[in-house]
């Protein structure tokens, strides 16, 4: 990783809550209608089903919001398209790198992935609502850092693998980190 030196646990200081526009806002459920759309015409498993707490759409919509989120923090563009297999566990490419936002509804600041949808990118940001248009962007991890802290946890529908915030590192540091490191296979 080059001569980065970033010193790992995310505290409040490097939380950064991220208040969605109005403007925002109806993006998220245009893009969101779109994606549940192309699942259902594509016949795609993926969020098709609505799980315990939210339907189809809303499991949609509050992973747009997590990357307009990160979007909005980092200067970066949402991709607006619908692909039948979604986007293959990647939100946005910075330089080399691929990066995946994953969002949650949970006040646990733990990173999650199951089996059937793993972690493919080289990098994941986890963001947390707040409420409905506000986020905090938590921190983000490299996948080889995940491989290396996961543990096995089940929160109740299956085992997930985890990292909890300790893990992660400032947002604030990643387009650094990206600009000037390369990703090892």
């Amino acid at each position: 990783m080059g001569n980065v030196t970033m010193t790992r646990g995310v505290g409040e200081a490097d939380i950064r809550r991220v208040k969605l526009s109005p403007q925002d806002m109806g993006l998220a459920a245009q893009i969101a209608h779109r994606r549940q759309h192309g699942k259902e015409r594509y016949d795609s498993t993926r969020n098709l089903q609505a799980n315990r707490h939210s339907t189809s759409y809303e499991v949609h919509l509050l992973g747009v919001k997590g990357e307009l989120a990160v979007a909005r923090h980092l200067g970066w563009q949402v991709d607006c398209s619908e692909t039948a297999a979604g986007d293959g566990g990647v939100d946005f490419i910075s330089g080399p790198w691929t990066i995946d936002a994953q969002a949650a509804t949970h006040w646990d600041t733990h990173l999650k992935y199951d089996a059937k949808h793993p972690f493919r990118a080289h990098i994941a940001i986890l963001v947390r609502l707040v409420e409905d248009d506000t986020l905090d962007i938590l921190g983000w991890i490299t996948k080889l850092d995940f491989d290396r802290f996961k543990r096995k946890e089940n929160y109740g529908h299956g085992d997930r693998e985890a990292v909890d915030g300790q893990s992660l590192l400032p947002i604030d540091n990643l387009i650094g980190f990206c600009s000037s490191n390369s990703p090892r296979q």
